[in-house]
């Protein structure tokens, strides 16, 4: 039997200075940029990408065949939250060096946590309670010549934009409401678990309508194009104020949005790409001086974000 209390023999690195810059030299923001255009492309541009999309497969359903992309990229937004969560806390909690090590052996190095603490801080994030990761937290910036908070350390580094104190303000704080979207709907993520152990769901239209006892349903009260179909057991809440699963399965489905989960993993790509691309221009020699481009989420549109209600629950 393992002795969880065991102490953990520190890791051997020998040249973390090197690691370091060789991350920020080739580590690729663009992979998911890639993903995401490849899936939004290829659906929005069907008809003329077919031919290639379906050579060498026989009975192909079309329809399907374009539900099953707006399905991946909807999944592929999930994965790009946890991504991105799980970036932010290695710069909250390590140096700008460390992060390779931070995001590749996270219970052997400093701070050490489990592999579920990211969902953890996501879903106290998401309901707005104390983390692990204090965006507050004023970080010394000799650069700039002024502390700047955690928030603005991480997204922005020691880039001082040509923004006014009222830009900045705005800036970060949107930049916190899409994380808090973002922490919503991935502490919501039955779905994601049903799709990516064993692909146990289903993707089909839905809709609900309502009407008059004894006549037929008329009133559309909620419908999606798009909506996952998946199992659960049923959880409540008990006495104690905790959540707890009942032995009762329950058939849930849930609606999303295609181009709204597209939308967010483009600015999902933009904050990644940010705190890559910055300290890339910072730490390795020969791209110090070079131009590249800051995000910044002023002009994104927060009701866009918001998401589809379409969620309905069946006992079985």
């Amino acid at each position: 039997m393992k002795n969880k209390n065991k102490k953990r023999e520190p890791l051997i690195v020998t040249d973390p200075d090197s690691l370091g810059r060789e991350f920020y030299r080739v580590y690729k923001p663009d992979y998911w940029l890639y993903q995401v255009s490849l899936l939004k492309n290829c659906h929005d541009n069907y008809a003329s990408v077919k031919d290639y999309l379906l050579n060498n497969i026989k009975d192909v359903d079309e329809n399907d065949f374009k539900r099953n992309l707006r399905m991946e990229l909807h999944f592929l937004y999930f994965k790009m939250i946890e991504t991105l969560f799980g970036v932010i806390y290695a710069m909250a909690t390590n140096s700008n060096r460390d992060i390779w090590l931070a995001l590749s052996f996270p219970e052997d190095w400093p701070p050490k946590y489990d592999r579920f603490l990211i969902h953890k801080i996501i879903q106290k994030y998401s309901e707005g309670k104390k983390n692990d990761i204090d965006f507050g937290r004023k970080i010394p910036c000799e650069e700039l010549g002024h502390e700047i908070t955690l928030l603005r350390w991480i997204f922005y580094f020691v880039c001082n934009l040509d923004f006014t104190d009222e830009e900045w303000d705005k800036n970060l704080d949107k930049i916190k409401k899409v994380l808090r979207i973002f922490a919503k709907d991935f502490s919501d993520r039955a779905e994601y678990n049903a799709y990516k152990h064993s692909l146990r769901c289903y993707n089909s239209p839905f809709e609900v309508r309502v009407g008059p006892r004894g006549s037929k349903p008329t009133q559309v009260v909620c419908q999606s194009n798009d909506a996952i179909t998946f199992l659960q057991k049923r959880s409540v809440i008990d006495e104690h104020g905790k959540m707890r699963l009942t032995r009762k399965v329950e058939k849930v489905t849930k609606g999303f949005d295609f181009e709204r989960d597209y939308k967010c993993c483009i600015i999902i790509y933009n904050l990644l790409k940010n705190i890559i691309d910055i300290r890339k221009h910072a730490y390795i020699e020969e791209f110090i001086g070079k131009s590249f481009t800051i995000y910044d989420l002023l002009d994104v549109d927060l009701f866009e974000l918001h998401p589809p209600s379409a969620r309905m629950r069946w006992s079985t």
